[in-house]
C-alpha cells in the first residue's frame, strides 16, 4: 500500500446548518430520557412510536452487493489505514458528501489488486459503526416514548388531584388548586412540545440507513472499477 493510503485521515469541513439543527432536535427529544431499561420485560415493539417498522439491527446482505464480509481474511479494525478512514467517515458532524469524498480519495490511492479486499474492509467497518449508532438511536427513541408515557401518567395524576379538591368544594383561588393547575399546564406543554418532535426523531435512523447505502454504492463502484 502506498504512502497516501497510510495518510492521517481527519474530519474535514463541518456539518451544514440543517444537520446541526436536526442533531439538536434529536438531543432535545431525548432530554430527561430514562437511562435504565424498565424492570419489567417489555417487547421493544411496544415502546416504538414510529411508523417505520422496528428492526433492531441492519443486515449487511440487504445493503451490500460486493464481496462477502464473511470471507475477509483480516478484520477491518486491524488494518490501520482502513480503521482511520472508517472512524473519519462515521465521525459526528461528517456529512455524507464528505464521507464519499474521503472514500474516493482513499480508493484512488490503492493499487487495483488491493481494492477489493481493502474497500470491502472499509464497508465492514462503516457498517459495524453505523449499525451501532443506529442501535443507540433506537434505544433513545424507546426512552423518548417511555418518558412521554411517564408525563402522561403525571398529567392524569394531577387531574385526579384537582378533581378531588373540586369535589371537596375547594375554590379555584385556593393555593393548592393554583399550584396543581400550574404543574398541569407545565406538563401538558412539555408533552406537546416533545410530541411534535416524534416525526424528527423517527426519521434519524432512516437518514442513517440512507447514508450507509450511499457509502455501500460508492465502495462497490470503486471495486468494480478494478475488475
Amino acid at each position: 500500500m502506498n504512502d497516501l493510503a497510510r495518510g492521517d485521515w481527519r474530519v474535514r469541513g463541518h456539518a451544514a446548518a440543517w444537520g446541526l439543527a436536526l442533531a439538536a432536535v434529536f438531543a432535545l427529544a431525548f432530554a430527561g430520557a430514562v437511562a435504565q431499561e424498565p424492570e419489567a420485560e417489555v417487547p421493544p415493539e411496544a415502546e416504538w412510536p414510529c411508523v417505520q417498522r422496528y428492526v433492531p439491527h441492519l443486515s449487511w446482505g440487504a445493503i451490500w452487493a460486493g464481496p462477502s464480509l464473511e470471507d475477509l481474511e483480516t478484520h477491518w479494525y486491524d488494518v490501520e489505514p482502513v480503521r482511520d478512514l472508517v472512524y473519519a467517515v462515521v465521525a459526528e458532524g461528517v456529512e455524507t458528501e464528505e464521507g464519499l469524498a474521503m472514500i474516493e480519495e482513499f480508493a484512488d490511492t490503492l493499487e487495483p489488486g488491493q481494492k477489493e479486499e481493502l474497500l470491502t474492509q472499509v464497508f465492514a467497518g462503516i457498517f459495524d459503526q453505523l449499525d451501532a449508532q443506529r442501535a443507540r438511536m433506537l434505544r433513545g427513541i424507546r426512552n423518548f416514548f417511555r418518558r412521554q408515557n411517564t408525563i402522561v401518567a403525571t398529567i392524569n395524576e394531577l387531574e385526579s388531584e384537582m378533581s378531588a379538591l373540586k369535589e371537596q368544594g375547594i375554590p379555584k383561588e385556593d393555593q393548592r388548586v393554583r399550584d396543581l393547575e400550574e404543574q398541569l399546564r407545565w406538563n401538558v406543554r412539555v408533552y406537546d412540545d416533545r410530541q411534535r418532535l416524534t416525526e424528527y426523531v423517527c426519521e434519524e435512523p432512516v437518514l442513517l440507513e440512507q447514508r450507509l447505502g450511499g457509502y455501500a454504492r460508492a465502495l462497490q463502484a470503486k471495486i468494480e472499477e478494478s475488475s
